[in-house]
């Protein structure tokens, strides 16, 4: 039995979620109001959602232009893809993630541009799920104009894991397979992705993804003394590839 709702229903059961977690944990923890996939999901729904994180000072984050068929779905059922039918009701803004962008056009780029929209790579979900999102899609370009695109896994049933550093080398190898071209997608523009365009996309670069005075002294270690990191050339590169 799959329980249902109505939008004001939802939009409820969220808000509570997100007075009661937001913030807890002496402030480690913050929840926002998101939504899986915008082709099944009403103006209203969406609209309302957005309005509720601008209200609690918060992000909404959904998926958007995952793969070709949701794509198609959203274009024949609304006329125009994801990205494009938020703008025209007016639920798009900074606060806003979107998850995947791997069949994105054009125009949402532009979109994301001027609406200060963040966007999360997911490079394991495409390959494990064959969405064809690195392959199709133009993260090299985003992040050339100015869109802080940051790196995820998706949920565990798309990626079964949720290493940063697998996403890394992942989202540097499919980027470059994808142009034949070794120089894009750099490892240090891929440790930005994960560290600085991550505290981006949460809104949380006041508190976390620099080594910087007044931030959060939360540090990984890695042994760069094992055999699979000699030699050390260049550390950044050791640890993406």
């Amino acid at each position: 039995h799959v329980p249902r709702e109505t939008t004001e229903e939802a939009l409820a059961r969220s808000e509570a979620a997100v007075r009661r977690f937001n913030g807890a944990h002496d402030g480690r923890l913050r929840a926002w109001f998101g939504l899986r996939i915008p082709a099944v999901c009403s103006n209203e729904l969406i609209l309302g959602a957005k309005r509720k994180a601008d209200e609690h000072g918060v992000g909404l984050v959904l998926h958007t232009s995952e793969a070709r068929d949701e794509v198609v779905a959203s274009r024949v059922k609304f006329g125009m893809p994801d990205v494009e039918r938020m703008e025209k009701i007016g639920a798009l803004g900074p606060n806003v993630l979107l998850i995947h962008m791997g069949w994105a056009s054009p125009r949402e780029f532009a979109l994301c541009v001027r609406h200060g929209l963040k966007v999360s790579c997911t490079p394991s979900t495409g390959f494990r799920l064959g969405m064809g999102s690195m392959e199709f899609g133009r993260f090299p370009e985003m992040l050339e104009m100015g869109v802080a695109v940051a790196l995820g896994s998706d949920g565990a049933m798309s990626s079964n894991f949720v290493d940063i550093v697998r996403q890394m080398y992942l989202a540097s190898g499919g980027a470059r397979s994808q142009r034949l071209d070794p120089t894009v997608m750099r490892p240090e523009t891929v440790l930005e992705m994960a560290t600085l365009n991550g505290a981006r996309a949460t809104l949380w670069e006041d508190e976390i993804g620099a080594l910087a005075v007044g931030m959060k002294a939360d540090l990984v270690l890695f042994d760069t003394e094992r055999p699979d990191w000699q030699p050390v050339l260049n550390p950044i590169a050791n640890l993406v590839h």
